[in-house]
């Protein structure tokens, strides 16, 4: 199922009183994928993320209309860029928003130097991170016990001409 067109979302910086919505989506994606309650509580209480992030990262919430469907949060160090996170509200998966959400951040990370954009991922979202072009470069584990390895990927940014 693809999005609307007509549905008009917008891209901005994440806000520190936005804390409590973005930890709540978060949770809300993670347990899209079938996983117990005991996953998902293990998985919120090692969640860090707090309203200090939101104002000193680069943070990112993707809104349609007041509501936020989807986060990201990034870090750029020297030529580097990592996805910290990334989620979409499950009601709005599969309707183009995680694309443009990893389009987003990409973006930003390249035109703050970047030459590659990394990140870990579950089993789950594979298959995204490969259409938006990333490669495996590796596994590490996930914290959570009984979880399956994180898979380690990247995309590397063409030279600019």
């Amino acid at each position: 199922m693809t999005r609307d067109p007509r549905t008009p979302f917008e891209i901005r910086r994440a806000r520190p009183d936005e804390v409590e919505v973005v930890r709540g989506l978060i949770v809300e994606s993670m347990g899209h994928w079938n996983r117990g309650a005991g996953y998902l509580a293990e998985a919120a209480g090692l969640m860090s993320l707090d309203a200090g992030d939101l104002a000193r990262d680069e943070a990112f919430v993707l809104t349609i209309g007041s509501e936020i469907a989807g986060f990201a949060r990034i870090s750029v160090t020297d030529r580097s860029a990592e996805i910290e996170e990334m989620h979409v509200r499950p009601i709005w998966i599969g309707h183009g928003l995680g694309r443009a959400l990893f389009d987003h951040v990409a973006q930003h990370a390249r035109q703050r130097g970047a030459v590659v954009l990394r990140w870990s991922t579950d089993r789950h979202a594979m298959g995204f991170y490969e259409r938006m072009g990333g490669r495996v470069i590796g596994v590490e584990p996930s914290g959570i016990a009984g979880d399956d390895p994180l898979t380690l990927m990247e995309l590397p940014f063409p030279a600019s001409p």
